[in-house]
């Protein structure tokens, strides 16, 4: 091999091989001169980065190293702790009970449980039955006589899963034992029925208990109305006319234009014994012209029904509004709430 691929592919000196001639050709030396090494130098150098450019290589490594190790750091976990547990939620028992199907079922359940007669025990038994699996006897002791009625829901209390408990208010009528006794009056009393409902249907679980009645919820006063003494004075005659005319049957021509009111069908006489008129603050939607005079006001009436002998006191809740004619204007009544 000739000195000059020796030294381009820096190779080692080997043993010299014997010379032979060859013809050469008419450029060999040309081409020689062009590619031969420069004196003291080797075919391959090597040329240095620049400063900056080893700044960003050095990042980019660690960049990687960084990345690799985060991987594996999380597949280590993952393999420790195993997939993550899918996420719970807690939805109210509203969501999966139907409280309508166990309010109908304690409603009748509560009357088929406070009656009975002891004349004929396996009715109460087979009444109690068709809503309670494990009923028995009920806890009763097969004395007496009684009839249970008007059953009405009070409330539905969802506990947890299929669970409900359903209050119920219930009359009880006492029944007479014999012919020469007479029978206690009637009475109010409520039960807490423990149910349970699924896709079925809802059934009882448990001894119903016997609980007090509840007193009716009064809703927190929203604040004192101020009252219009003036305007209630001056519409007071308009209030009037308007009930004397309601116990009639038809209000068309005392309401207000563009308002349906439905009177009731009656054979009683309706007096107006209380009328207040409120300032515009207690409007819920006060309307206004644009002159700034409202239109709307809410007010109370209290009414006072008679029928022969029986007498009974209503309040109603009412919209006034002013009606604007050519000439006048006036105030009337627009809807009873």
């Amino acid at each position: 091999m000739s000195t000059w691929w020796r030294t381009l592919l820096n190779l080692p000196e080997g043993k010299t091989a014997p010379k032979t001639r060859r013809k050469s050709t008419p450029n060999a030396s040309s081409w020689d001169a062009a590619t031969a090494p420069r004196s003291g130098s080797s075919a391959w150098q090597t040329e240095r980065e620049p400063h900056g450019m080893r700044g960003w290589a050095w990042l980019l490594r660690l960049l990687v190293v960084f990345t690799l190790i985060v991987l594996a750091y999380l597949g280590i976990v993952r393999i420790i702790r195993g997939d993550p547990e899918p996420p719970q939620y807690n939805l109210p028992a509203t969501v999966t009970v139907d409280t309508h199907a166990a309010a109908a079922m304690a409603t009748r359940f509560a009357t088929s449980y406070l009656t009975w007669d002891q004349d004929a025990p396996e009715d109460h038994a087979d009444a109690i039955a068709r809503d309670w699996a494990d009923a028995g006897d009920g806890g009763w002791n097969k004395k007496g006589k009684q009839s249970a009625d008007s059953a009405s829901v009070l409330a539905v209390t969802p506990l947890d899963g299929n669970r409900v408990d359903v209050r119920v208010l219930v009359r009880v009528v006492p029944k007479a034992l014999s012919e020469e006794d007479k029978p206690a009056p009637s009475y109010w009393m409520a039960l807490k029925i423990p149910a349970w409902v699924d896709e079925t249907r809802a059934s009882v679980i448990d001894t119903p208990i016997l609980i007090g009645v509840p007193a009716p919820v009064t809703p927190p006063a929203g604040g004192t109305p101020i009252t219009d003494a003036a305007l209630t004075e001056n519409t007071r005659d308009m209030a009037t006319n308007f009930f004397t005319t309601y116990a009639t049957g038809d209000v068309s021509a005392v309401t207000a234009p563009g308002s349906t009111i439905v009177a009731p069908v009656t054979t009683a006489d309706a007096e107006v014994t209380g009328w207040t008129v409120y300032t515009p603050e207690a409007t819920p939607t006060p309307t206004a012209t644009p002159t700034g005079t409202d239109v709307e006001r809410q007010a109370t009436a209290i009414v006072t029904w008679t029928s022969g002998e029986v007498v009974t006191t209503q309040t109603y809740q009412v919209t006034i509004s002013l009606v604007s004619g050519q000439t006048d204007s006036r105030w009337q009544v627009s809807a009873l709430n």
